[in-house]
């Protein structure tokens, strides 16, 4: 990487560096490398998440973003068209997450204020969110701080966040003649499967997916495995618990269930959030506090103590070939994140 004219130059550097869930290290090294080279403490902790820190006033402010992206199969190449960025090779932009990224150590690489801040970037948000489940935090010096992790518009503060559950549903049988064998056992299973799904899809401010199906077997016989796997995600803790007690309900001699809680839901009170709405007023930035389905580093922070806030970072249609993000954007967080510290 080499010393960046502009965060614009900056971010376009970071997106050119691989870095899909799993393949995070290049990236991590030419950040580490990069650090180093500027004079700015850098360390890697035993989980491979990279912190950076500047300044030496404690408690620290925390800056956190992940550095990985969704699949894409060319190099990003950023182009500027009236303003916007995109990525001129028709996929993915990167701009979830490396326009924080990129805002973030812009702003670090400029910054010599007395305020102990500390950047932290994470790896795997896109996938299992392995840098945020393994982050020791014992190398942290403060607990507030704040995220641009959404894609929505500047101004935009998520403040409340719904449950995450991955689930799995296993189904064995002994095989068969599929017109000799009656009542068909897969079929009775794939009907009751069916059924807790859209119960599930029913409950109150709740969403359920089914992203898997898999089978063993060919036409004409009875297949001896099924499997359904999804995400059911609700802002309703009572539907949150009724949909493992639906899903719990299917296991038996012929299927087993497993669910794994991928985050909990949390709501931030208006208190909390108060500082960083005047801040972004001052900007004239009309604030907006979301509800959201969407899960993020800050679930799995905030359940470990972190006091992060989760805020809208311009970009738009994330994860897909429209992927972009305004000059004005990434330049407005830059001078956001400055006053933030400034009046930590």
């Amino acid at each position: 990487m080499n010393y960046p004219t502009s965060v614009t130059d900056l971010f376009t550097q970071l997106c050119a560096i691989r870095s899909v869930s799993g393949e995070e290290q290049q990236v991590y090294q030419e950040i580490l490398d990069f650090a180093h080279a500027q004079g700015i403490e850098v360390i890697r902790d035993t989980g491979g998440n990279l912190i950076l820190t500047k300044g030496t006033k404690l408690p620290a402010l925390l800056l956190n973003a992940h550095v990985d992206t969704v699949p894409h199969i060319k190099t990003i190449e950023v182009q500027e068209v009236a303003g916007l960025l995109t990525n001129k090779n028709g996929e993915i932009l990167g701009a979830d997450n490396k326009a924080a990224v990129a805002a973030m150590l812009f702003f670090l690489l400029g910054y010599d204020g007395e305020q102990q801040v500390q950047l932290v970037l994470t790896y795997g948000e896109e996938t299992d969110f392995g840098g945020s489940t393994s982050l020791d935090l014992t190398l942290l010096n403060g607990k507030q701080g704040y995220v641009f992790d959404t894609a929505q518009p500047i101004g935009t503060i998520v403040q409340h966040t719904g449950t995450l559950l991955e689930w799995e549903v296993v189904c064995t049988s002994m095989s068969g003649h599929s017109g000799l064998t009656y009542p068909n056992p897969m079929v009775q299973q794939f009907v009751k499967v069916g059924e807790v799904v859209a119960a599930m899809a029913q409950l109150p401010d709740s969403r359920c997916n089914v992203a898997q199906l898999q089978s063993e077997a060919a036409l004409n016989v009875i297949s001896p495995y099924m499997r359904f796997a999804g995400e059911f995600r609700s802002m309703n803790p009572v539907s949150a618990h009724k949909a493992q007690d639906l899903l719990n309900g299917l296991a038996g001699d012929m299927t087993t269930v497993k669910i794994t809680v991928c985050g909990e839901g949390y709501f931030i009170e208006e208190s909390e959030s108060a500082s960083l709405c005047d801040v972004l007023e001052s900007f004239n930035k009309r604030v907006v506090l979301q509800q959201s389905y969407g899960l993020s580093d800050v679930h799995v922070l905030r359940s470990r103590g972190l006091k992060l806030i989760n805020c809208g970072n311009g970009a738009r249609f994330t994860h897909s070939a429209n992927e972009q993000i305004a000059v004005e954007d990434l330049e407005l967080m830059v001078t956001i994140i400055e006053r933030l510290v400034a009046t930590f």
